[in-house]
This record gives structure tokens, sequence and C-alpha cells, in this order.
């Protein structure tokens, strides 16, 4: 393969012939590989009996990563309006969420324990013994490669495959059965065949929910807990801040702290949390969104890897598009430059 890659990304040499060896610490690590030895190590900071221990082993992963290894992995300097690459503030925020750790955590002690997580779990990875009998049976389940073990909060979410995203239906809030539009039987019969459809599957999302009320009062404790957005956001930005930029964490921080009495009552809040710096930040965190967005658009249109890169017989195609692309992009419309590079290195081929 040939990179065709981020253009702000100078990495590290990954492939066949290094002697050193890479572990992944799981889903919310993915995007750092550490020395082997040492991920094993750190490994017994994450794996904590609750969501404090759990979240605090997460920072000082990431801070580990970012002293040793982020040198190593630097930016092109026309990167610095949308990338943050002074490791010091990098660290320093994430001492901020280490203090912030100990009072977000929430009021259920029984759904901060760390259980076993799928990760990716959908109707497309449940296999049934038999899918036309009235009642199948699950038989197995498949797509295991990003199994990990993480507080049940951080896992405890509506499943994919029951979740009703329609808009057609309205689900009322609690044990409410959903109902049909009240225009439902004057609707042209290509859209009330449309409409039922959403209903039926606006009936397996209150089915679903029925029954974590009922049976499952661990799950719906975490669904419904406010704050646990919040808290999931921060489990999973403390552990990319390099990769994919401080200011998700940093915005998740500001949430936290304008909604401080939601978590934390009326506990003081840390000393070393600059709020104001946190404010600062949230006024940009708009354009830096819509960057990460119209990047993601980009890649998705070129038909590229997670950070550029293609394949040989792509390359040629690739190039050309990317010219295209790069005529129209408006560094002021779309939050910053753009971003890919012929040759720059990638993630994923050596360097």
């Amino acid at each position: 393969m040939i990179s065709f890659a981020w253009g702000h990304f100078l990495i590290g040499i990954f492939g066949e012939g290094n002697e050193r060896h890479y572990v992944s610490t799981g889903d919310h690590a993915s995007a750092h590989p550490l020395i082997l030895g040492h991920a094993f190590f750190l490994i017994d900071c994450i794996l904590g009996p609750d969501l404090v221990s759990y979240l605090r082993g997460r920072i000082r992963i990431e801070q580990e990563w970012l002293a040793q290894h982020a040198h190593r992995h630097t930016f092109l300097p026309e990167f610095s309006s949308v990338r943050n690459q002074d490791v010091g503030k990098h660290i320093e925020t994430l001492e901020q969420l280490y203090a912030l750790a100990a009072h977000i955590t929430p009021p259920y002690p029984v759904i901060n324990v760390p259980v076993l997580w799928h990760t990716d779990l959908h109707g497309a990875n449940v296999m049934l013994e038999n899918s036309d009998a009235p009642e199948p049976k699950i038989v197995d389940f498949i797509d295991w490669q990003f199994m990990m073990v993480a507080p049940l909060l951080t896992q405890a979410r509506f499943a994919k495959f029951a979740r009703y995203d329609g808009t057609s239906i309205r689900i009322e809030p609690g044990l409410v059965y959903p109902k049909r539009p009240s225009n439902f039987d004057s609707l042209p019969e290509d859209e009330r065949k449309a409409v039922e459809l959403e209903f039926q599957m606006a009936l397996r999302h209150k089915a679903y929910e029925t029954l974590q009320v009922k049976k499952k009062t661990m799950h719906y404790l975490s669904q419904s807990y406010t704050p646990t957005a919040a808290i999931v956001k921060s489990l999973l930005s403390a552990s990319r801040t390099w990769f994919e930029g401080l200011h998700h964490l940093r915005e998740t921080m500001y949430e936290i702290v304008s909604a401080w009495p939601e978590f934390a009552g009326d506990t003081p809040l840390p000393a070393c949390v600059d709020v104001q710096s946190l404010e600062k930040d949230h006024l940009d965190y708009p354009r830096l969104l819509s960057y990460d967005l119209n990047v993601a658009a980009l890649f998705e249109r070129l038909q590229v890897g997670v950070d550029g890169w293609v394949a040989n017989e792509k390359y040629e195609e690739a190039m050309k598009r990317s010219a295209e692309e790069q005529q129209k992009w408006n560094t002021g419309e779309m939050g910053g430059p753009y971003p890919l590079q012929d040759g720059a290195p990638s993630w994923f081929v050596g360097s």
C-alpha cells in the first residue's frame, strides 16, 4: 500500500521487521499502540473495582503515552489551528479530569462495577437457531474482536437492534404504549405501510425498555441516569486526546463543570480546574467539531482509510480526486486546512 495520509501526522515506523511488539489495551485506547510489556503493566491500572479507578487508569495510560511517545507523532505547523500539540497542555488537562473523576461517579455502586463488554452487539451479530420460528432461539454471538472489560455504566446502553430512531411514532417516557399517528387511516397506502413499519419498530423499542425496567434494573439505572453521556464521553476522550484532538475532552469537561451540582452536589469544584480556559475553548468547539465532520465527509467521498491511506491500485484515482477536492476546499468555511498530503506517513504503513 502507498501512504496517502493525514498531512499533520508524522508517525513512527510500524511493520514487518520491527523488533518491538505492540498491543492495544482495549477499545477506548485502540488509537495508541503501546510497547507490549509496558501495556501489560498499565492494564493493571485500569482493571480496578469501580468507575473511578477505571477512568483514572485510562488517564494515567494516556499521560504516560503522551510523555514518552507524543513527540514522535507530531503535527505540521499549518495544523496548529485544529490540533493542540502542546504535550504539557494535554497532560495538564488530563490531570484536571483526574481530580474530577472522584466526583462524577453515579450514586448507584451497582452500575460502576466492571463487566464483560461485547461493544458491537447489533442484530447482524446475533445468531438464531431458526429465524423463521415464532420465537427463535439465540444460539451464538459473533464479532468479539473488540471485546473488553469496563464499568457497566459505559456499556449498558440501549441496544442498537431495539432502538427506534424514526420520526413517525412518538416514544413517550415511562411505560406508555406507542400509538399510530391520528391521521394514520387517511394516509396513502405506501405511506401507511412505511408508518406501520415504524410503529412495529417503536413497539420493539418500548418492549425492550419495559424489559429493562422490570428485569434489568442495573441497566435501566445506567440508561436513565442523566449525566451518563458526559461520563462515557470523558472515558472515550481521555484515551484519545492526541489522535482525535484535545478539544473533545475539554468540551466534555466543560459540560461536567457547567452541570457540577448534578454530579457532585455541594462539593466544591477542584481548585486545579481552569474554568475560564474551558469556557474559552467551548466557544471555539463548534469550529473544531465542524472541521472534524468535514474531514470525515472528505474521507468518505475519497474512500480513503482512517488516516488517509489507500491501496496501491486506488492511489492514482485517489490522488486525482483529492486534487479536485483541494481546489474546492475553503479553509475558513471548513474550519481548518485541507487534511491530506501525498506521501505522508500512516498508522498502518511503514514510513
